[in-house]
């Protein structure tokens, strides 16, 4: 329970099929309470059935910039395409973030750590193509740091629930996940 008494902080179990769940809080004194699975308030599990493929892949500084380019492949069905950008903070700002055939939300987290900005996007439903080319710029180079982009493509994704991203210890006083 979190010092106002209006959220509780949990785990949940291993792996669990997609879908929502039954929820039941019990107290010291053993009393207790269900949110079931039906209340559109509950919480539902979004299965990742699997990775299809993750490249981490370095920036690059140039005089007017910085740029990090990845190339992802997969020809069988749309993809949930997740990007973190991290770069120093004293590396300007992120200029623009592109994938073929898709768009990127507005960042699902961004954070601080250990100096550097790190931003998170998501692209939903992008298609199959032999060439999916992700690239991410930066407003000035951040030289002599080193600065990175983590493309990671998700197949099977259950798009009708929403997207989650835990709050750092470095910016909030909470790990209370939040949407």
């Amino acid at each position: 329970m979190d010092a106002s008494n209006t959220a509780i902080n949990a785990t949940t179990p291993g792996p669990h099929p997609s879908g929502p769940v039954d929820i039941t809080v019990t107290n010291s004194d053993g009393n207790s309470a269900t949110l079931p699975a039906s209340d559109p308030s509950g919480f539902s599990y979004a299965a990742v059935t699997n990775i299809g493929q993750t490249l981490i892949v370095p920036g690059v500084n140039s005089a007017s910039g910085a740029t990090a380019q990845a190339s992802v492949v997969f020809l069988d069905s749309t993809k949930l395409v997740v990007v973190t950008v991290f770069w120093p903070t004293g590396g300007g700002t992120l200029a623009s973030l592109t994938i073929t055939g898709g768009t990127f939300q507005p960042p699902l987290k961004t954070d601080l750590w250990s100096g550097y900005n790190v931003h998170t996007f998501y692209a939903e439903n992008v298609p199959p193509s032999p060439n999916v080319a992700v690239m991410a710029m930066l407003s000035s180079p951040t030289t002599p740091s080193p600065w990175s982009m983590c493309v990671t493509v998700y197949d099977n994704v259950n798009a009708s629930n929403p997207m989650y991203a835990p709050n750092s210890l470095n910016s909030a006083s909470t790990t209370t996940i939040t949407s």
